[in-house]
């Protein structure tokens, strides 16, 4: 898991509405991937401006089965989780996470942002092709 909390600063609102903005992650499956871009968004929402009064908490999670201690070993009676599998385990993640510093500590968030890599992509040639 990677989470980049929101710094500790004095914020316009009293208190803040603490926004999650949970990253799923596509092709691959590892969160670890995507570290300098969940780095990036961190330090702009912490340069842009005061945040308007949100605190936003940033969390990613890599897909379950894409690390392999995290389950027995693929076969074909113990397949690989399917996206029905993924969607639930999504949801049971961000439904258990808490604001984890401050004094709205183990307090569920005011709002939640999902954001996501999508996998899937046309080829050039197919973008640039007027002929469709």
């Amino acid at each position: 898991m990677l989470s980049f909390p929101p710094q500790d600063t004095v914020l316009t609102v009293k208190p803040p509405l603490h926004c999650l903005i949970f990253f799923v992650p596509g092709n691959p499956g590892l969160i670890e991937y995507y570290e300098p871009f969940l780095s990036a968004l961190r330090w702009r929402l912490d340069t842009s401006s005061d945040g308007g009064g949100v605190s936003f908490h940033l969390v990613g999670v890599s897909l379950i089965g894409f690390h392999d201690v995290d389950h027995e070993p693929f076969t074909p009676e113990d397949p690989p989780f399917d996206l029905d599998a993924q969607i639930r385990v999504t949801y049971e993640r961000v439904a258990a996470m808490r604001i984890a510093h401050g004094p709205r500590r183990g307090e569920p968030y005011d709002t939640v942002l999902l954001m996501g890599r999508m996998s899937f992509c046309l080829p050039p040639s197919r973008l640039s092709s007027p002929a469709d």
